[in-house]
């Protein structure tokens, strides 16, 4: 490791137990710090901290443990600590920018998905034309009386009109006898004629109205 990398390496370390001012040991810098490095540069770098009185070295149960020289911490002047603030400032507008972009990217994502593929659109385009044409077909089937598709048609209005017609003169047939028994028995005992009778009760016959049931 050259002595430049040597020193970022250090300079990264100190200033990251400066901002979190709290014990740690080797472990943990490195996993914290996701540093490229082997434990063996990160040790090596903790020991020249440690040798410079930037950090203390503290060992419990085996285990070295470093925190930051409290009096490194009391030595910060107000341009260091400005310059922290301005740091903390500039990642604070990056991170609402990249909230911004990531709403902007959602929002296309979901239009995306709201969008049909081609051959979706090619499969909905062939049915709409197919719909059209049965309806083009229909309808000049119903503008040609001829057509053998209106023919059915008509021919099964016809069967249920005439099942009407004959339903209607069985009703007429019956209602016209029951009607002609009642006058005849009271023209039984009736001193007038027939006519007379008629008129009176106001009775027309289907002559009077020149109709007549059908044979």
């Amino acid at each position: 490791m050259s002595k430049t990398t040597e020193k970022q390496l250090r300079e990264t370390v100190l200033e990251y137990m400066c901002q979190q001012n709290r014990p740690y040991n080797i472990s943990d810098i490195s996993q914290n710090l996701h540093l490229e490095q082997g434990k063996a540069a990160l040790q090596k770098a903790l020991d020249h901290l440690v040798q410079d009185n930037k950090l203390k070295e503290k060992t419990y149960n085996k285990q070295r443990i470093y925190v930051v020289n409290q009096d490194i911490l009391k030595d910060l002047g107000k341009g260091d600590v400005g310059g922290i603030d301005a740091k903390i400032s500039g990642l604070d507008s990056e991170y609402k920018a990249s909230l911004e972009d990531l709403k902007k990217y959602e929002v296309e994502l979901k239009a995306i998905h709201k969008v049909i593929s081609i051959s979706e659109a090619k499969k909905q385009l062939l049915e709409v034309k197919e719909a059209i044409g049965k309806m083009k077909e229909n309808l000049a089937a119903m503008e040609n009386k001829s057509s053998t598709v209106t023919a059915p048609v008509v021919s099964e209005k016809k069967e249920d009109l005439k099942a009407d017609r004959e339903k209607c003169e069985r009703e007429w047939q019956k209602r016209k006898r029951l009607c002609l028994d009642v006058l005849g028995a009271i023209l039984e005992n009736y001193p007038k004629s027939k006519k007379e009778l008629f008129e009176e009760i106001g009775i027309e016959t289907d002559e009077d109205a020149g109709v007549s049931l059908p044979k």
